[in-house]
């Protein structure tokens, strides 16, 4: 089968039109143009939309969307309170979900990608994959019984040092100890009500502690 000139011709507008590129119109990531495109090997580009911080070489995302290129709706897009660090591996691009984990020493929170989400084709079909990091350290047993102690000794008012300990004992469930999930699950009714920035931490514990549940294993 011959392709004559003129066929190119009446082709061009539409070949033009699929490789365009924009940001939602609506929703998070409304800034024009992507400020980023990742390049697939099946010809597929998806476009990063939205906010970033760069700091000492460091970039960090936040209140973003990604969009495949010649598609309208956005894939996903994450909110001004998450923050992601972004990275391509080959033929797959990894958003990687920054959680503050007390896992440092004395149990001091460390900022790291826990929470992942892998994006690639099958063909020209796009794939999701979310999952939890598994190579993170646990707790040790006595690490737990640390942090069931501090527990205890919780006491009302002390709201700040609560959910410090809340977030130990969500290490500790996710370190193998059922204890620790009986005892998260009691914070909210013996040590509240939460509210303001105290009540936003709180949410974001228990979220994270219920979707950990609900996917019950690391991959």
């Amino acid at each position: 089968m011959k392709i004559t000139l003129l066929s190119v011709l009446l082709l061009l507008p539409y070949l033009v039109i699929a490789q365009k590129c924009n940001c939602p119109s609506e929703g998070l990531g409304n800034t024009g143009k992507p400020h980023s495109l990742f390049s697939f090997t099946n010809g597929k580009k998806i476009g990063l939309c939205g906010y970033r911080e760069i700091k000492n070489n460091d970039t960090t995302y936040s209140e973003f969307a990604l969009v495949q290129c010649g598609q309208k709706k956005p894939i996903e897009e994450w909110g001004a309170v998450e923050s992601c660090k972004i990275k391509k591996v080959n033929d797959t691009l990894f958003v990687k979900e920054l959680y503050g984990l007390p896992i440092g020493k004395d149990f001091t929170v460390i900022w790291m990608p826990f929470y992942i989400n892998k994006f690639y084709f099958t063909g020209n079909t796009l794939q999701k994959k979310k999952f939890y990091r598994k190579d993170i350290k646990k707790y040790s047993k006595e690490q737990i019984r640390q942090v069931l102690t501090k527990y205890e000794k919780l006491t009302r008012g002390n709201f700040e040092h609560t959910i410090d300990v809340a977030n130990m004992l969500f290490w500790a469930y996710v370190s193998g100890n059922n204890e620790a999930e009986v005892y998260l699950k009691t914070i909210p009714k013996k040590f509240g009500p939460f509210d303001g920035a105290i009540a936003e931490e709180w949410d974001d514990i228990s979220a994270t502690y219920e979707l950990w549940k609900e996917k019950n294993t690391i991959n």
